[in-house]
């Protein structure tokens, strides 16, 4: 049990590396889209809220891809023996705790990009009148 949290821990800490660089770009090259919808109006919040929500797509897809990878590896076990199909298996419980704790995940590494995005200045001010 204990190896296989302390793996999984790892794994969750090279996945949230993986999606801050992934944001960190996002928020980078998106800089001049961020600036038009701050001049145009669009609050902190608001920018806020889109990045973290590309976070948690990000964590979601992500987690998918995981269990895709899960299922493919333990079909596979299970047809080399019949011992380890009749063990082979996991609770709807543990998919959708699978699946959070990499939502979770991916939204907190996202956090610092996401803050980032929110504080750009735009560099252009439209006149209203």
């Amino acid at each position: 049990f204990l190896v296989m949290l302390v793996l999984s821990s790892v794994g969750l800490m090279v996945g949230g590396v993986g999606v801050v660089a992934i944001m960190m770009i996002s928020v980078t090259e998106r800089t001049r889209e961020i600036g038009v919808r701050k001049a145009l109006g669009a609050t902190r919040g608001q920018v806020f809220q889109q990045y973290l929500m590309q976070a948690g797509v990000v964590g979601a897809a992500g987690g998918l891809l995981g269990l895709g990878f899960t299922f493919g590896g333990l079909w596979l076990l299970a047809r080399q023996s019949a011992e380890v199909a009749a063990v082979a298996h996991m609770s709807p419980t543990m998919l959708l705790a699978t699946l959070a704790t990499a939502i979770i995940a991916a939204v907190l590494a996202g956090l610092l990009p996401t803050w980032r995005a929110c504080r750009v200045v735009p560099a252009i001010q439209l006149k209203t009148q």
